[in-house]
């Protein structure tokens, strides 16, 4: 967007230092421009032309150009001023040209642009790569401001390891525990399935934490069978025998140990001769293929009309309060009914 300023012979000559300071001052004194945000806004003067970059509201651009045009010296007003979309673009296109970003932790970061504020979300492997990351954002042009939520591993794994320790259920054991981009592995044996599946209450209540995939053995049984873990992102397609069957808008999640079980899936079908929207629960136990913006549903699985429909009571939506585990917020959450323990109690994270 380019905007001209007509100006009059004598006002040209006036010096570029003084006109950088009177912009400046003009921008700051206007009346009309107190409620403007002006931190991301950047400023260049070259020959009474002066360039615009950086992040501002789009409203309020124009009102910015008009200001510019009214101090004395200035031809014209060139407006480079960058979009929400265009900053998180030029910071993805920063990160992807780092190999260590690229092989190791751009997977689990979420980048999202706000009146050009960054926040960034997800899970790090390598601790290192947390300061880089936020430098990189910081010096992106337009950016207001930065809020970083990222979780290391190695802090996971500190925070998991001290709660199984202070907790006197799991303080007796030796608990070793590993973390990937958030997943949650616990090593070693407990005696019983009760006390296995305390550990798994207590990790999953680690804000930060992804998922918990693996459990301590039980003394003398076979080996764990770790949980997958899956987190199709929302709005992921979902494919069946036939093709397209419709897309994932929320997912549902066991609080125990924050993992994906369900999916809430939205499809159009034909009633009476109309299209209607209708959402059914799928579990992910009846795909062959979970990847974050897909689900290819088994052969063998049933048709897409035999999935129940989506109950809301039968699913409650996560509390506020509950940190959702990345990539997801508490609006896109489920909880999963509670499991049923030994000798028929119910999870004691679902009895509240």
């Amino acid at each position: 967007m380019m905007e001209y300023c007509e100006k009059k012979p004598e006002q040209l000559t006036h010096a570029v230092d003084g006109m950088y300071a009177d912009i400046w001052n003009a921008l700051r004194k206007a009346e009309t421009m107190h409620s403007v945000d002006l931190r991301g806004l950047s400023i260049k003067v070259q020959n009474g032309e002066v360039i615009l970059d950086g992040y501002v509201k789009e409203q309020d651009q124009p009102l910015i150009e008009s200001t510019i045009c009214s101090v004395v010296g200035v031809v014209q007003v060139l407006n480079h001023l960058r979009t929400n979309d265009a900053i998180e673009a030029e910071i993805w296109d920063a990160l992807w040209k780092v190999d260590t970003f690229r092989t190791l932790d751009l997977g689990s970061l979420s980048i999202k642009v706000r009146d050009g504020e960054v926040f960034l979300d997800g899970n790090l492997a390598q601790e290192n790569n947390r300061p880089l990351i936020e430098s990189i954002v910081c010096s992106t042009a337009g950016v207001v401001a930065v809020h970083s939520h990222l979780v290391i591993d190695r802090e996971l794994v500190i925070q998991v390891a001290q709660a199984l320790a202070r907790d006197e259920r799991t303080c007796p054991y030796i608990l070793p525990v590993d973390a990937y981009h958030g997943w949650i592995h616990i090593r070693g044996e407990v005696p019983t399935g009760e006390l296995q599946h305390a550990a798994e209450i207590i990790a999953g209540s680690v804000p930060g934490v992804r998922g918990v995939t693996i459990l301590p053995r039980i003394t003398g049984a076979s080996p764990v069978i770790p949980h997958r873990s899956l987190q199709p992102r929302i709005g992921a397609i979902v494919y069946g025998k036939d093709g397209e069957v419709g897309i994932v808008i929320q997912v549902v999640i066991q609080p125990d140990n924050r993992l994906v079980t369900h999916v809430v899936v939205r499809f159009h079908q034909l009633i009476d001769g109309m299209l209607a929207a209708r959402e059914a629960v799928i579990p992910l136990e009846a795909s062959d293929l979970v990847e974050n913006d897909s689900i290819v549903l088994r052969r063998n699985a049933p048709s897409f009309s035999a999935f129940p429909p989506f109950d809301p009571h039968e699913f409650p939506l996560a509390p506020i309060a509950w940190q959702a585990p990345f990539p997801y917020t508490a609006g896109d959450v489920r909880w999963s009914p509670p499991k049923i323990m030994e000798g028929g109690r119910r999870s004691a994270s679902n009895t509240q």
